[in-house]
This record gives structure tokens, sequence and C-alpha cells, in this order.
């Protein structure tokens, strides 16, 4: 949590600002890029899709309302 509250801010930054929008886009960039992207070579290689898309669905969750919050706190 403390490596992704120091992360958002600065992809938001790179982005053109920060505020909710995009901390909230830089959370779901982010989740694409490290953490939906390595959870479905895992469950693919495993056979369980449905499980891929259950946790990585929670992960998606909290990694656009975690970059909300801190976009709007550093707004």
């Amino acid at each position: 949590a403390i490596c992704s509250a120091i992360v958002i801010p600065i992809v938001a930054n790179t982005m053109g600002g920060t505020n909710a929008t995009t901390g909230a886009t830089a959370g779901l960039l982010i989740w694409c890029g490290f953490v939906g992207s390595t959870g479905l070579a895992n469950k693919l290689f495993a056979g369980y899709l449905k499980a891929w898309a259950i946790e990585s669905g929670n992960h998606l969750i909290n990694f656009v309302v975690f970059g909300a919050i801190i976009g709007a706190m550093h707004a």
C-alpha cells in the first residue's frame, strides 16, 4: 500500500495533473500493467480463468478507488 501511495501520484502527475480522475486512471493503468497481466498469465497456465476474474476484479476496484482517493487528496 505504501508503494502504491507513492507511485500513483507520480503516474498521475505524469498524466498531466493530480485529481480524482487522473488518480483513478493511474490506478487502472498500474493494474493493467502489473496486477492484471501477471495474474492472468498465472491463472491461464493453471486453468483458473474464473478465479482470475474474481481476484483481479477485487484488485482493480482497490487500485481505482485508491487512486481516486490519493488523487483527490493531492488536488
